[in-house]
This record gives C-alpha cells, sequence and structure tokens, in this order.
C-alpha cells in the first residue's frame, strides 16, 4: 500500500485533514476481507471464429466468494503490452498475462494463459464426380476440395490426397451409368498448427457409347477450312479424331474402345493438291460392335508461285538489218509445294528464242510462273534492240575538181559519196582534208593544183555511229585566160610598129595566176 505524505498541517488544513483521515481509516478493514487467486497456466482454445473471450471468472473462479462485485480483466503479452479481448488468432503460442480486478477495493490477482487452435479445419466439394473413362482424373481436372478454417487462410491449408483404384470391368453400373473404374481419392486437410480432416471422394470412370462420340469435322471448305499444301493430313493435331468432351477416344486403356482410320488419296493436282477419305472404325470391346464414319480431308495450293524477272535486256542490231535477234532469259522462281513452269510472250511470241527481226526500240516482256494447281504469277522485264552496227562508208574514185572564174572550187560530201548507207536509216556526211575539221563541202582554190589532195568522209548515222572512207581529189583549172587586143591600126610607112607604144598593148585576165603575156608579129609585104 503506497505511503501517503501529508503537508505541514496548519490551520488552514485542519478543516480538510480530518475527513480525508476518515476515509483513510475505513480502506484498511475493506482490503483485508477481499483477497483474489488467479490460476496460472490456463490452455485458452480459440473459437470457429479465431476468438476466445477471456471473462474474469475463468482466471479467477473463487473472486465471487472472495470479493463480492464487479470484476474486470486485462490482457498483457509478455512485453506488458495490452491486448484485445477477446483474444484472436494473432496470440497463439503466446504466454499471456491476465489480470483480474475487484472494481471496489481495487484488489487483484495476475493469471497466465496459453492460447491455442485445436479446431480441424472443415472440407467440402467432396462429392462423387462422374468422368468419362479418357479423361483426365487428375485433382486440376476432377475438382479440389474446398477448405476453411478458423484461423488458417484457405490458401494456406496444406491439402494432400492419395487414391486407389479399382478397376470394375466391362457391365458395371452405378447410379444408371456403366462405369469401367472407381478411383478413391482421400483428402486430408492440415492448417498451420497441425491439425487435420479428411474426406473421401469417389471418381467414377464411365464407360463410352458410340452416341457420346464427336467425329473431327470434314476438312473441305464447307464444315472446316481445307489444309494448305504442306500441311500434313497424318498429323491428327491438324485434321482432328474422335473425341468425347474434347479428349481422343482412345487416350486411356481404360475405356475398352478404340479408335482407327485407313485413308484413300484421290489427286486432282498432284502432288500440292488432293483429298484424303479418311475412314474412321471404333471398336466398342465390351460387346464387340463397330461404328464408322468417313472424314474428306482436302489439301489445296493456293498459293501463286513467287517470280522474279530477268533484267532489263539489250540486244544489238544484226549487221546490215535494222533488227535484232532475241533469246529471252531465263526468270527466278520458287514455289512452296510444285512444280513450277515459266513461260515468257511478247509481241513476237512466247518462249524463250531465238526471236528474229525484233525491230529496234523497246519492247515489254511478261513472264507467267505457273504452278501444277493452276495459281500464276506474272512479272515483265524490257527488251530494247538498239543500233550498234557502224553505216557503211563508200567514197568515189577518181575524182576531178575545176577551179572556177572566181579562182576557187568545191568540194561536196556527196561528191565523194559514192551510197554510203546505214542498216537503220538515213546518213549524214561530211569531209575533211585534215581528219580533224569536217565540214558539208570544202573550198578549194588555184593553190590546191598540183598532186592529189586526200579527203576523209565522215558517214555518221541516226543514234551517232560513224564510218569513214578516203579519196584523192585531184584540182584543175581549164579556164583559158581571157586576152584582149589593143584595136587595129594602120601607121605611115616610116612609123615603127613595133614600137608597142604607138601600136598599143594587148591585155590578159585569168582565173588563176597569169603566166605570161607574149606577142608575135606576122608582117605581110603585099
Amino acid at each position: 500500500m503506497p505511503i501517503l505524505t501529508l503537508p505541514p498541517i496548519t490551520g488552514l488544513r485542519i478543516a480538510w485533514l480530518i475527513p480525508l483521515l476518515f476515509l483513510l481509516g475505513m480502506r484498511v478493514p475493506l482490503q483485508a476481507q477481499c483477497a483474489l487467486s488467479c490460476n496460472q497456466n490456463l490452455q485458452v482454445s480459440l473459437d470457429l471464429s479465431g476468438k476466445a473471450l477471456i471473462m474474469p471468472l475463468l482466471v479467477a473462479p473463487n473472486a465471487d466468494n472472495s470479493c463480492p462485485g464487479p470484476l474486470t480483466v486485462s490482457l498483457f503479452n509478455s512485453l506488458g503490452q495490452p491486448l484485445p479481448n477477446p483474444l484472436t488468432c494473432a496470440q497463439i503460442g503466446q504466454v499471456v498475462t491476465a489480470r483480474v480486478r475487484h472494481t471496489t477495493s481495487g484488489n487483484f490477482c495476475n493469471g497466465t494463459l496459453e492460447i491455442y487452435d485445436a479446431l480441424s479445419p472443415s472440407l467440402s466439394n467432396c462429392a462423387d464426380k462422374f468422368i468419362f473413362c479418357n479423361e483426365d482424373s487428375s485433382p486440376q481436372n476432377v475438382g479440389i476440395p474446398t477448405g476453411s478454417d478458423n484461423c488458417t487462410a484457405p490458401a494456406d491449408l496444406t491439402l494432400t490426397h492419395f487414391d486407389q483404384e479399382t478397376s470394375l470391368g466391362c457391365g458395371t453400373f452405378q447410379s444408371g451409368q456403366q462405369v469401367l473404374k472407381r478411383i478413391d481419392r482421400n483428402w486430408t486437410a492440415t492448417d498451420d498448427e497441425g491439425n487435420s480432416s479428411t474426406c473421401l471422394q469417389k471418381i467414377w470412370l464411365k464407360h463410352i457409347t458410340f452416341a457420346q462420340i464427336t467425329y473431327p469435322p470434314n476438312r473441305d471448305n464447307i464444315a472446316a477450312p481445307a489444309l494448305e499444301c504442306g500441311q500434313d493430313p497424318e498429323d491428327l493435331d491438324l485434321t482432328g479424331q474422335p473425341t468425347v468432351n474434347g479428349v481422343p477416344v482412345g487416350a486411356s486403356p481404360e475405356c475398352e474402345i478404340a479408335a482407327t482410320y485407313t485413308d484413300q488419296t484421290v489427286n486432282f493436282c498432284a502432288p500440292a493438291g488432293y483429298t484424303v477419305l479418311r475412314y474412321w472404325t471404333i471398336i466398342d470391346f465390351c460387346n464387340g460392335t463397330l461404328n464408322n464414319h468417313t472424314q474428306i480431308i482436302k489439301v489445296e495450293d493456293k498459293v501463286a508461285p513467287e517470280l522474279t524477272a530477268p533484267d532489263n535486256l539489250t540486244v544489238g542490231t544484226d549487221g546490215f538489218y535494222c533488227t535484232g535477234t532475241v533469246n529471252l532469259p531465263q526468270a527466278i522462281y520458287s514455289d512452296n509445294c510444285s512444280a513450277v513452269t515459266v513461260v515468257p510472250s511478247w509481241f513476237y511470241g512466247t518462249g524463250y528464242g531465238p526471236f528474229s527481226g525484233v525491230p529496234e526500240g523497246e519492247h515489254l516482256v511478261t513472264y507467267t510462273a505457273t504452278d501444277a494447281c493452276g495459281n500464276f504469277t506474272t512479272a515483265t522485264m524490257m527488251v530494247k534492240v538498239e543500233d550498234t552496227s557502224p553505216p557503211q562508208a563508200i567514197c568515189a574514185s577518181d575524182l576531178q575538181v575545176s577551179i572556177s572564174s572566181n579562182g576557187v572550187g568545191y568540194i561536196n560530201s556527196n561528191s565523194i559519196n559514192a551510197g554510203s548507207y546505214d542498216n537503220c536509216g538515213p546518213v549524214f556526211l561530211s569531209i575533211s582534208r585534215n581528219e580533224l575539221d569536217y565540214a558539208p563541202q570544202i573550198q578549194v582554190t588555184c593553190a590546191d593544183q598540183g598532186s592529189p589532195i586526200t579527203f576523209t568522209l565522215r558517214v555518221l548515222d541516226a543514234v551517232g555511229l560513224e564510218n569513214f572512207c578516203q579519196m584523192e581529189v585531184t584540182v584543175r583549172d581549164f579556164l583559158k585566160p581571157m586576152l584582149q587586143c589593143p584595136p587595129n591600126l594602120s601607121l605611115l610607112c616610116n612609123q615603127d610598129y613595133t614600137n608597142l607604144s604607138l601600136t598599143g598593148q594587148a591585155t590578159a585576165t585569168d582565173n588563176c595566176a597569169l603566166k605570161s603575156l607574149d606577142f608575135q608579129d606576122i608582117v605581110n609585104l603585099q
């Protein structure tokens, strides 16, 4: 009991001190009359809700006799921290201090509690299941029971099972259904405290009847799309097989039933396109009966070949003709399924050639690649026939050019040309006397008389190809000088007729240089 320390007694405090002493004097007998005793190491189990409400009399069962009146209980963990009441799953495994206090007297005692979870989990959804004999009997497919617990979350419960199988054979019925096997699946659910519970689930494997079988659809572009070439009809993942609930009929030897098939192939554009007639036979070993079904599987090639045309081709003309001979090159092609035929075609025919007489210019060629099922692709290229032959240059021979009255003459290219020609069109002529400067005509003068002059004829065609020939040209002056005599004159006998200043002098001109001017007198003495 705490010791009360009083302040110094003065006259002012006498008034309140007397009542206080009275009260203190009255308390001592009450405490002595109320003695509480608390239980130690009580084991408390949580209820279905995971809680435990701690009442004062649970901890101090004799409190009603020793300390009549209201009682309270307070709960603390090992660190002295208060805990909620009721206690929860969070206190499992803890030692809890429970303090029971007598409200009137203030007396209290402390007891200790150990919190336990002794309740087992509960299991539901453990009912019997019927599945077909070919179906997966694993818990993931058949179903897993649902567990619940007062303290452990359903996802944290440990679920285990073991199976016991019993083969039943043909002719066994359960709930009106023919069954071939029973699986007794024993489930155990264990919570975090090791409490466990069990349930028994019976799984009955049903026999398959013909009416329950679903046959694969026809792959004929009606019931289902046809296969593409390259896809294997033997691949049952593609073409399908008889199933029950989506599981192949012959997936389990438990079923006493089997599925087999034979194929007949009908070609329509082999090897890429064909139809398979698949004859399915289902055998029920329980009654020895058969069931047949025909499945149509069509394999088609609807993809055209890939085709790359050759690069554009340029061909020269053939010699003296303005046409070329063309051999078309091979194209590059491929196909996913079957053989391919590639045929080029153009205005001058089909095939690869040779094609003769193809005129100068550009010509479109179309390549067509066709596979065995009639799918085709086209690609184009250009053939250019161009003039690659230079013109033929022909020069005349023994050409003479005369000087005209003005002392010059002209040699035209046409004068030298003796029939030059080109295979593809007109030619353009020019001449040169130094093989550098060409012109349609070249002037010659009196100075060119004498030795023959070599002239070169250049023959040019429309595309710029050229050829040359040469000839010698002799320049001649065939014009005589023009002579003007002085007028007739009568002289006296004593006059000198040899005196040119008396008789006059003749004059002469020539288109070229005048070489000389001379005279001769003829005397007539009649």
